[in-house]
This record gives C-alpha cells, sequence and structure tokens, in this order.
C-alpha cells in the first residue's frame, strides 16, 4: 500500500548494445553517484539471479531504495514515495526524466499493468493533483489505524522501518515523532492536518526540506550520548551541517533548538553557530526531548526473534556476520539464532530444545508467549577484564536465540534479566518500511 513510480524503459544509446545486465547496473551507479551528491545516503549493487542485476539507491531517510533492475536489456525504475512525500516523488521523477535522457533510454507509457507513474505527475506536471493524491493516501493509511486502534492500541506505526519499533507516548509512530489520537481523527476527517507526516512536502531543496531531513533522523536514528564510533560521529557531524543549511536558508523555522545543542554538545563544536543555537535552546526547556533512541527500542532480527535494550546502545553484526551485537561503555548483549529440525522435516518443540540444558540451582526459569527459556548470571575474570555475565537460551518451536549479556556491576543484574526474558520470537516478517504497521 502506498504510492510510487515503476519505469521500465530500453536502452537507445550503442553505449549499451546488447550488454550485460551488471554493465547496464554499472553505468546507472556512476550515474547516480555524479548526480546526486546532495541526497545519496547509500548505494550498492545487488544480484537477482535470473530476475537480472539490481542497484539499490538511498535518497532519503525516510524513503525504502530506489530500485534500478536491469534485465533482458531493459532497465526498470521503481520506488515507493509516499513515505516521504510530494517533494521527495517530484524530485525522482526529475531524476528519472535526466537519468533517462542522458543514458539514453526510452521510457514506456503508462499501462494498466502499473507501468510509470500512479499517480500520473510525470506526465501531467500537475503538482496539486500529486498533493491530494499523497493526502488521500495518508488518510486512507489512517482510517486503518484506527480501526486497529479500537482493537488492539500496541505497537502501531506508519512508515516506519520494520527493524525496530520504538517505544514513546503518542498512540503511533511515524517518521516525524508519534502522533496523538487527537491528530489520528483530525488528519481522518482533514488529510490537510497531516501534512506535519510528510518529511518532504515542498519541491526543491530549500529551508524545510533541510529541517525535516535532520528532524527525521534526530527521531529515529541519533543515540543520546556521546559518539562510541566514527559512525555515530559522522551521522551528529551530518545532522549539523544539515540543521545549519536549513537555518542559513530560513532562521525563523521552527528548529529542535535543544536536541541541536546537544549534538554540539556531543561533537564539542564552539562555532559562532553554535552559541547562537546554544542560546536559543535556553527558552525551549519546557518542551520535551524529541527522539526515539532516548527510550527502549525493541530491534527485530533474522529468523523471528527480538528484543528490547535502550535505544543508546550502539549496533552492529560481529566478523561472523551470524551475531547481533548491541553494547555500550559498560554494557553489552549479544544474540543469534539457530533453527533446528529432525530429519523428516518435524519441527522441534522449545522443551526438547531447552532439554540439552542441565537446569541447576542458580539457573533462570522465563515462559513468556510463545517461548521457553533457561539462562544463569556469574562473574567472569578474563587477563584483566571482569565483569558479570548473563548467559541464556530461548527456545520456540525449531529455533532457538542464544543470548549473551555483559555489564560490569551487580547494579545492571535485574536488567540484564529483564533483556533476556525481553526475546520475543514470532513468524518472520520481512524486514523493510511499511505503510500501516503494528
Amino acid at each position: 500500500m502506498g504510492l510510487g513510480v515503476y519505469f521500465v524503459g530500453s536502452p537507445q544509446s550503442k553505449l549499451f548494445g546488447r550488454t550485460h545486465p551488471r554493465e547496464l547496473v554499472h553505468h546507472a551507479e556512476n550515474w547516480f553517484r555524479a548526480n546526486c551528491t546532495e541526497t545519496l545516503l547509500g548505494i550498492h549493487e545487488q544480484d537477482c539471479g535470473k530476475d537480472g542485476t539490481m542497484l539499490r539507491v538511498r535518497l532519503h531517510p525516510t524513503a525504502e531504495d530506489v530500485e534500478v533492475v536491469a534485465k533482458d536489456n531493459h532497465v526498470i525504475v521503481s520506488a515507493k514515495t509516499s513515505t516521504t512525500g510530494p517533494g521527495y516523488h517530484t524530485y525522482l521523477c526529475g531524476l528519472v526524466r535526466q537519468f533517462g535522457d542522458e543514458l539514453k533510454i526510452a521510457w514506456e507509457p503508462p499501462n494498466e499493468e502499473g507501468t510509470g507513474d500512479e499517480t500520473g505527475y510525470f506526465y501531467s506536471g500537475d503538482r496539486a493533483d500529486l498533493e491530494g493524491q499523497m493526502l488521500e493516501w495518508l488518510q486512507a493509511v489512517v482510517r486503518v489505524i484506527l480501526e486497529r486502534y479500537e482493537q488492539d492500541s500496541s505497537a502501531l506505526a506508519i512508515s516506519m522501518s520494520m527493524d525496530y519499533s520504538f517505544e514513546h507516548h503518542g498512540v503511533v509512530a511515524t517518521p516525524m515523532g508519534p502522533r496523538s489520537i487527537g491528530w489520528l481523527k483530525a488528519t481522518s476527517q482533514d488529510p490537510n492536518r497531516g501534512i506535519d507526516f510528510f518529511t518532504w512536502w515542498p519541491d526543491g531543496m530549500g529551508a524545510s526540506y533541510f529541517l525535516g531531513l535532520a528532524v527525521a533522523q534526530i527521531w529515529t536514528d541519533v543515540r543520546w550520548r556521546a559518539p562510541l564510533c566514527d559512525k555515530e560521529m559522522a551521522l551528529m557531524c551530518c545532522l549539523k551541517r544539515t540543521l545549519a543549511k536549513a537555518y542559513d536558508l530560513d532562521p525563523l523555522l521552527d528548529y529542535p533548538w535543544r536536541e541541536w545543542a546537544e549534538l554540539l554538545d556531543y561533537t564539542d563544536d564552539r562555532s559562532v553557530l553554535a552559541d547562537v543555537v546554544r542560546n536559543k535552546a535556553l527558552p525551549a526547556n519546557e518542551r520535551p526531548l524529541i527522539g526515539y533512541r532516548r527510550d527502549n527500542v525493541r530491534v527485530r532480527l533474522p529468523g523471528g526473534w527480538s528484543v528490547l535494550v535502550p535505544g543508546s546502545l550502539a549496533e552492529t553484526w560481529e566478523e561472523s556476520g551470524e551475531t547481533w551485537c548491541a553494547w555500550d561503555s559498560s554494557r553489552t548483549v549479544r544474540l543469534s539464532s539457530l533453527v533446528l529440525k529432525e530429519k523428516g522435516g518435524r519441527v522441534v518443540p522449545a522443551e526438547e530444545l531447552l532439554a540439552s540444558d542441565e537446569a541447576t540451582e542458580d539457573s533462570i526459569e522465563h515462559r513468556g508467549t510463545r517461548v521457553i527459556g533457561r539462562a544463569e548470571i556469574g562473574f567472569v575474570t578474563e587477563e584483566d577484564n571482569s565483569y558479570w555475565r548473563l548467559q541464556g537460551r530461548v527456545a520456540a518451536p525449531g529455533t532457538v536465540a542464544i543470548c549473551t549479556v555483559c555489564f560490569d556491576g551487580p547494579a545492571d543484574r535485574d536488567w540484564a534479566i529483564a533483556t533476556w526474558k525481553s526475546i520475543m520470537w514470532q513468524p518472520t516478517l520481512e524486514r523493510g518500511r511499511d505503510d500501516c504497521s503494528e
């Protein structure tokens, strides 16, 4: 569910001929790198086997990747745009038009099978109609959310990554912050009341574009503490530059002054603009601080497993690629999982999967929804390093999660146990960004 584009084109230039799909994608990658210097957040190639070669291009933190597929001497460009807004849609349409012109790709006209721009903007240039369709889409999603809220008020979200669910004080999570039941009801009646949902509403890259870009990342990506790695430092510095660009273009917008000041403090920024921001942050103390990662985050991992951890923890996958790790200066959480089936495809019950773990007097038992678990806590000394460690397993039918929680002192013992007990399992969901998730 969502609005977007699906363009199918045929290369007309002798540059391509009957070339291999990977070469087509290579030309596309060079083009996007050269022409999207302001917006490019990530780009990588993916082999799709018989379905050709795909290039994934990330142009905005609230948008799914643009997919560029080369197959059978055709180029397909597809993307969902309603998660971000009409400004993003018009920008992407302009890119596709320029991409086709410069690489000599003839785009097929729209058809009943869904080829083309489903909003019609690519062909009509009617911005007002595009806005209307975006608002109609939002209104329809909000009405679905309201129906779900009446049945179950837990973990509702619109256009959020399915890799995480955030704890917050609203009714529904959105890329621009949680929204209340009042906002939902108002938007369901008049979608214009929900324009603040979209991170990129006007055309072009003016002050509101840069502010929306920064606010979305402040809500979802920032760990609110001093950076622990180069990636975190790079994000904070990027956000400072983005906010500064917005301020230079329009200093009168509603900026997140306190959060901006925090970023300046974490990166020890002593510039002239930093003094301005810190002064403006002082009168704003009554407004609640924004940022989902100030609270706990449920991280969804492969195999249907998930775990609840502080949003401030840094994350990585260890070298084997099989163990997820989250940490800060005094705590570490590691989680991996196995799928276990007997010959003949019999799914092994959870109780049997834990039977090999011999229970002791110090064992901690746990029984949750769909899962059972057993863990032990001990004090560990390794060379010059001493710490507390919880080692536990959580089993569901046919699968086991192995969890290790390390912490410096006994004050974190209850937190370690709660983290282990927070591990949940449910049938695997496809990871991505959902229009309407719960």
